[in-house]
């Protein structure tokens, strides 16, 4: 599962050269506008490859994850050295972390999106001895995770959705971009 993806893009020469006339500040906010309106539609097909829940448990609501799948702002790439980022992820806001006893936290997005193993909680050995000799004996998470007895597959939606939208995401991007230019000309 790739942490981030990277697009370049070539022969928008022209986009450049108007970009390049805004002020620092103004280019970085039509940018980021840019990569915003852009992500919508990978956003929207990240949400129709993403695996539903179908059912309510005692502690998350149907459709978490789904609800979940944003985009937002990267903190790590906010205009310094000209690189500007937007990422599309899962995460929850601290209100929807909190809410009881339903939670909201989709934290498991990502044993869905790359799979996992089935990492039993004791041994069977471990669970026929008595107390003090678990205590003594202290089976570690390493030596359960040894012991795996089954992996889950890997439903992934982020990728497919990136690779499914991209195109449209790059006209998109021109799109706004140019756009924005057009409206921020028109205001000298």
């Amino acid at each position: 599962m790739p942490d981030f993806v990277t697009v370049k893009m070539q022969g928008l020469e022209q986009l450049e050269v108007d970009l390049n006339e805004l002020s620092s500040d103004m280019r970085r906010r039509v940018v980021r506008q840019g990569l915003r309106d852009a992500s919508r539609p990978v956003v929207k097909a990240a949400k129709g490859f993403a695996k539903p829940r179908d059912f309510q448990s005692k502690r998350r609501m149907a459709g978490t994850m789904r609800r979940a799948i944003s985009t937002f702002n990267s903190k790590k790439y906010k205009g310094a050295n000209g690189v500007i980022g937007v990422f599309i992820t899962v995460r929850a806001s601290r209100a929807q972390i909190k809410r009881r006893p339903i939670s909201g936290d989709p934290f498991y997005w990502r044993f869905v999106e790359a799979g996992h193993r089935i990492v039993p909680r004791t041994s069977l050995a471990a669970a026929r001895l008595s107390r003090l000799q678990k205590r003594l004996k202290g089976i570690t998470i390493t030596q359960r995770r040894r012991r795996a007895t089954g992996r889950v597959q890997a439903y992934p939606f982020l990728g497919p959705a990136f690779r499914a939208q991209g195109d449209a995401a790059r006209r998109a991007f021109v799109d706004v971009v140019t756009k924005r230019i057009q409206q921020a000309n028109a205001k000298r």
